[in-house]
């Protein structure tokens, strides 16, 4: 082979894998806020938390952009209800984000059964997006969040009641019937 040909394939490959291993990083910051809820123990809605804001951002290898529905392969870190939060926290242990749509994906839920994580908001006992980081007007990135309220009670088996104390029955028909007696004999 030609010396000439041989240096320009040299450095045709040389520039391909230079620029296919160079990485390009895209960061989204966005903001959050909570615009539906639901008890947890029985779905009720529950608009509670409704206003509720917070903040985040994604970053992503756009070399490294997958070929199937998600794009896994993110640095993801939110601060919502007092508390930080990152890809890992998510109930199904990653967020993801699709970069074709643009929707984020991340739920964080103190029953979930894969990745419990402990909420210190109190009444809060879960939260997720599944949906676009929509641009606003005045700039800047938003996304709705639903939350799931609650009084802690739930878990990774689900929702318990707390079962209310109810007294005894002999205790208490002794109890009625002592209270009678008194009665009757401080009427005589």
């Amino acid at each position: 082979m030609n010396t000439f040909f041989s240096s320009i394939l040299a450095a045709a490959l040389t520039a391909c894998l230079g620029a296919s291993s160079a990485m390009a990083l895209t960061t989204i910051n966005f903001s959050t806020l909570v615009t539906s809820g639901e008890n947890a123990l029985d779905g009720s809605p529950n608009p509670a938390f409704n206003g509720a804001t917070g903040s985040g951002s994604i970053t992503y290898d756009e070399t490294l952009l997958q070929t199937d529905f998600f794009d896994a392969d993110l640095t993801f870190s939110l601060t919502m209800f007092g508390q930080n939060f990152s890809t890992t926290d998510d109930e199904l242990g990653s967020a993801y984000y699709d970069s074709v749509f643009g929707d984020l994906f991340f739920s964080v839920n103190e029953a979930a059964l894969l990745n419990p994580v402990a909420i210190v908001f109190a009444g809060v006992e879960g939260f997720t997006f599944s949906g676009p980081i929509t641009p606003l007007l005045g700039g800047g990135n938003q996304i709705n969040v639903h939350v799931f309220a609650g009084d802690g009670t739930c878990n990774a088996v689900g929702c318990a009641l707390t079962p209310i104390p109810v007294p005894a029955s002999a205790p208490l028909l002794l109890a009625a019937v002592g209270f009678v007696g008194w009665r009757g004999r401080r009427s005589a």
